[in-house]
C-alpha cells in the first residue's frame, strides 16, 4: 500500500534534479494522498514524508486476547486492532 523509500526518492528527484520549487509534493497512492514537504531550503533539500495514520481501536474480545496471550507467551496490557493487530506490553 505504501513504499516510503520510493516516495521520498521520487520527491528528491523532483526537488533536487527537476526544479520543483513548491514546498510540498503530493503523490496519489493506494494509501491515499501522501505529502512530502521540503523542511529546509532547496539547496539542502531535506524532505519529510507525512505517513498516513491507522489508529487502532481497543479489542475487547476476551477469547481473542486469551489466544493471543498464549501465542505470544505473555499477556498484553492492551490489544488494538486496525489493519493489523497491535499488542501493547508494559
Amino acid at each position: 500500500d505504501l513504499c516510503g523509500h520510493a516516495t521520498l526518492a521520487s520527491a528528491h528527484v523532483l526537488v533536487r534534479h527537476l526544479g520543483w520549487d513548491r514546498p510540498l509534493v503530493r503523490f496519489a497512492s493506494r494509501s491515499g494522498v501522501l505529502g512530502v514537504e521540503r523542511e529546509s531550503p532547496k539547496d539542502d533539500a531535506r524532505l519529510v514524508l507525512d505517513f498516513p495514520a491507522r489508529p487502532g481501536t481497543p479489542v475487547t474480545d476476551g477469547a481473542f486476547i486469551d489466544a493471543l496471550a498464549r501465542a505470544l507467551g505473555a499477556r498484553p496490557r492492551e490489544v488494538l486492532q486496525a489493519r493489523d493487530t497491535l499488542a501493547v506490553f508494559e
